[in-house]
């Protein structure tokens, strides 16, 4: 495996999803019952905390092949990749965004790298990536033959 990174949810999320998971129990148990309230809020906490953990993104790079989450392409499928910093990643996602452009971003993740696709049976124009690590994952991408 050349490369491998996995984008969690930022602890701050987290604090606030069962913030307002228990704000949201407070409210349902003074209108009803402690016990309402209770359920109510680990029910809350629950779904809240299987969304965020479904929402980490893993970044792979082995056996010639890109897995950024579910989508997978073999490396020879991409010509350019281009590291974004936050300001050119924000046009990119953006104003200067291609609507049948692939996203694998996350809020949370201010960087990342946009790999052109040079399959001309392809309609995807390019893959949008975010990693904390594109200096890493650019350089990985240019030893890769």
């Amino acid at each position: 495996m050349a490369f491998r990174e996995l984008l969690r949810a930022p602890w701050w999320l987290w604090l606030a999803a069962f913030a307002v998971a228990a704000l949201l129990g407070l409210e349902v148990g003074v209108a009803t019952n402690a016990a309402i309230g209770v359920a109510t809020a680990l029910g809350v906490s629950v779904g809240l905390g299987a969304g965020l953990h479904r929402s980490t993104l893993v970044l792979e790079v082995s056996d010639g092949e890109l897995r950024a989450g579910p989508a997978r392409a073999p490396l020879s499928a991409f010509g350019s990749v281009v590291a974004h910093d936050p300001r050119t990643l924000r046009l990119r996602r953006g104003r200067d965004a291609d609507p049948a452009a692939f996203l694998a971003l996350r809020p949370w993740v201010h960087t990342a790298v946009e790999l052109a696709v040079t399959d001309p049976t392809d309609p995807t124009p390019y893959w949008l990536v975010a990693t904390k690590r594109a200096d890493e994952l650019v350089a990985v991408l240019a030893k890769v033959p």
